[in-house]
């Protein structure tokens, strides 16, 4: 089986949520996009004084991840969920294939739906090759 290259978060995120069951997928979709929407909704202080700069860039850079965060997480979960119900549909088809394939099911006869057996006299059971012949064939050469 060959490897798989390296992968993006994004479609380690789908993958992550395909593993689920689609409705956990739908389900995280919603609660992602309702809470980095509040997040992203939030107004920014703008401070007046020197020593709180610090404080409103990282509250500006939260709001502006947050701000695109709530578009494209929820978009991932669904694409999660999308493959999650794909599978799940594909795995129920095969069951359902196999559970009608005739192939599985012996065909019944009357000579194999009889429990006795067909001759009374017990076969010998084989016997295993003899030393001397298995010796010679596994013996390696002695040309050089």
């Amino acid at each position: 089986m060959a490897r798989r290259g390296r992968t993006s978060p994004a479609e380690d995120i789908m993958d992550l949520v395909a593993m689920l069951p689609w409705w956990v997928g739908v389900v995280l979709a919603l609660a992602s996009y309702l809470l980095l929407h509040s997040v992203a909704s939030q107004q920014v202080v703008a401070t007046t004084q020197p020593g709180q700069v610090g404080a409103m860039v990282t509250q500006t850079l939260w709001k502006t991840l947050a701000g695109v965060g709530q578009y494209i997480l929820p978009i991932l979960c669904l694409a999660g969920a999308g493959m999650s119900a794909w599978r799940r549909r594909a795995r129920q088809n095969l069951v359902t294939d196999v559970a009608q394939s005739k192939a599985i099911r012996p065909a019944r006869s009357s000579a194999c739906s009889s429990r006795t057996p067909r001759s009374s006299a017990k076969a010998k059971p084989a016997s295993p090759p003899s030393s001397a012949r298995w010796s010679r064939s596994r013996r390696p050469s002695s040309r050089s």
